[in-house]
């Protein structure tokens, strides 16, 4: 989506990366440009080693939300968008994408939520996300009526920026439920929150779901 354009531009703006690259650097979105399935698994970062050993409720949420290597990640995705979407910019300013007002109006309304966006990235993560999947939806709702609005490069950081938060809020929430928050929801939901924190060692995940539903009789799904 979006492949190929500004190509012109590229030796002219020193904070951009070649497409491979900024791949590699977002493991949720593969070098094709189409998105993983967002129940994708990816491996939790932690100080725990991953072996087969009985873990405690609080050793499970600690390996959720804490990890140093996680957080340097989530920040430089949010870095390298922030650079990409520069780039993203002086497209926009060569007139290369303008097609008339309606267009004009479009870049415009993304250009502002995805500056909200990065503006938030380091206050409230979730409504950065919010914003960012708006810019996303204005950039769909674009391609389909006259063209793609975003490069693909910044277009799959985007969706990385957000597929990350919706992890992190997972991961959090589950972890306050090992911590002893009560459940006020039903087992269908509880998997499903559990899924969205993308655990990828599966005995780990296996721990979690036991943890939080002691009953369940089927393992992991």
């Amino acid at each position: 989506m979006g492949q190929g354009l500004g190509q012109g531009l590229s030796h002219h703006c020193a904070g951009c990366y070649d497409s491979a690259e900024v791949i590699d650097m977002m493991p949720m979105v593969p070098a094709t440009g189409e998105p993983k399935d967002q129940h994708q698994e990816v491996e939790v970062p932690g100080d725990f080693p991953i072996a087969k050993k009985a873990r405690t409720k609080a050793q499970l949420a600690r390996m959720l939300t804490e990890g140093r290597i996680q957080a340097a990640n989530d920040q430089k995705i949010w870095d390298d968008l922030t650079a990409e979407f520069a780039c993203q910019k002086m497209i926009w300013e060569s007139g290369a994408l303008l097609k008339g007002p309606k267009h004009q109006g479009q870049i415009a309304m993304l250009s502002s939520k995805v500056e909200f966006a990065l503006g938030q990235s380091k206050i409230q993560p979730t409504t950065a996300a919010d914003a960012l999947e708006k810019a996303l939806e204005v950039s769909d709702g674009a391609e389909a009526t006259g063209g793609p609005l975003m490069t693909s490069a910044c277009e799959n950081l985007c969706k990385s920026v957000v597929q990350t938060a919706r992890r992190n809020t997972a991961r959090r929430e589950v972890a306050d439920w090992l911590m002893g928050t009560p459940l006020l929801v039903g087992e269908s939901e509880v998997l499903g929150r559990i899924d969205a924190c993308l655990v990828k060692d599966l005995e780990v995940k296996e721990q979690i779901t036991s943890a939080l539903l002691p009953n369940r009789t089927s393992g992991v799904r």
